[in-house]
């Protein structure tokens, strides 16, 4: 138990922890350090923890771990985390846990080294949980909330944002990492879409990148949300994702031709569900009633690709790949030129959209489907 109590010392606040002696308890303190470590269940033990700084709380192995994080740690890192104003690093940790310093447990009669063996095994399962601990709220830097950015409502009467042509298709896995990412347009944190106030912190907090090219619309998208949640599948045809889902949505008009008519809508969910509607006019059509409610011209399709990637407890992340040949041809070239001016904005929400935030805000002048209140980009 007296290693129990050095081991633990690494890797969490400082705590007060009985020390006791047999074989039996050193069994009950391997119990007790993975209740600690990764249940939060701390009997007879006391810390300090400080209270998560937002509405949902960080992780249990967060909270026993208060590192300050920096790049992950490789086996001859000396200098990135700290704890309690000490540099830990894996070389430290692994020192510590086998140093002569650490003291030993007996072994007792009939058991031969059980204690040594004991020793050794809790050692290292305070290896692995130290580095789970320093890993744990780390987010690959395509993740991570961008400090600029083009906001949505500055290219409202501003110059449109710029979307560059890939030369490369991204490789569709939900990750942002492929290099053509790097270099895609990219929006700013959305922000609340009635008042444009920004949401920092917000629990759809989210931003997008944008690129194109012969084939195809490239759409890109982070949701900070840490509890994202879908009833449907991948293959739901026009599910409500708006109703029950954690998704993104696209509103798309091609042109800019400043008026509401001939626009579509795009909801891809965490799950992949899409729903997607071409509409005539500002909410128009809507027909039927009740459950057999026609939203828009739904027998349209988008033919998206997607893929989604889910960060546990941190983010999801989505990409898109909508084809120019799903677009009905009107009064735009398919696909745009170099130079032409869309009409886009995107929504993250989820609980029947009563959580979202919008790219470009929609400041009161009418509902999601405003077209006059979409961002404008330009295909460069």
């Amino acid at each position: 138990m007296q290693l129990f109590a050095h081991c633990i010392a690494h890797v969490s606040p400082p705590l007060q922890v009985p020390v006791q002696s047999s074989r039996q308890t050193t069994l009950h303190s391997v119990t007790a350090l993975h209740d600690v470590l990764h249940r939060g269940n701390v009997p007879q033990v006391t810390s300090q923890l400080a209270p998560p700084s937002h509405a949902h709380s960080e992780p249990l192995h967060a909270q026993l771990c208060p590192v300050q994080v920096g790049e992950a740690l490789g086996p001859h890192d000396t200098t990135t985390a700290t704890t309690n104003d000490t540099p830990i690093t894996s070389d430290r940790i692994i020192a510590d846990l086998y140093s002569t310093r650490a003291p030993s447990l007996e072994p007792e009669a009939g058991f031969g080294y059980v204690g040594r063996t004991m020793k050794r095994a809790v050692c290292m399962f305070c290896l692995v949980s130290a580095a789970a601990c320093v890993n744990a709220k780390k987010d690959p830097p395509w993740a991570k909330m961008p400090e600029g950015g083009t906001s949505g409502e500055s290219t409202v009467t501003g110059a449109p944002m710029g979307v560059p042509r890939f030369a490369t298709p991204p490789t569709l896995d939900g990750k942002l990492d492929d290099a053509v990412w790097a270099h895609a347009a990219t929006t700013s944190a959305f922000v609340e879409p009635g008042n444009g106030n920004a949401a920092p912190g917000h629990e759809v907090a989210a931003f997008a990148k944008l690129g194109w090219d012969e084939k195809s619309l490239y759409v890109g998208a982070v949701v900070f949300d840490r509890s994202p949640f879908s009833p449907f599948t991948r293959d739901d045809v026009d599910p409500h994702d708006w109703e029950k889902s954690s998704a993104l949505e696209l509103m798309i008009q091609p042109g800019d031709p400043g008026d509401n008519r001939d626009y579509y809508e795009i909801q891809v969910d965490v799950h992949g569900a899409i729903f997607d509607s071409h509409w005539d006019d500002y909410n128009k059509p809507i027909t039927n009633e009740g459950a057999e409610k026609i939203f828009g011209h739904m027998n349209w399709s988008c033919h998206a690709e997607r893929a989604i990637y889910l960060s546990d407890n941190r983010f999801y992340s989505e990409e898109i790949a909508i084809p120019w040949s799903a677009f009905v041809p009107g009064r735009s070239a398919l696909p745009p030129k170099p130079g032409d001016v869309w009409r886009i904005n995107l929504y993250s929400f989820k609980d029947g959209q009563r959580s979202a935030l919008a790219w470009s805000p929609i400041r009161g002048q009418g509902n999601f489907h405003k077209s006059s209140r979409f961002g404008r980009v330009r295909f460069e």
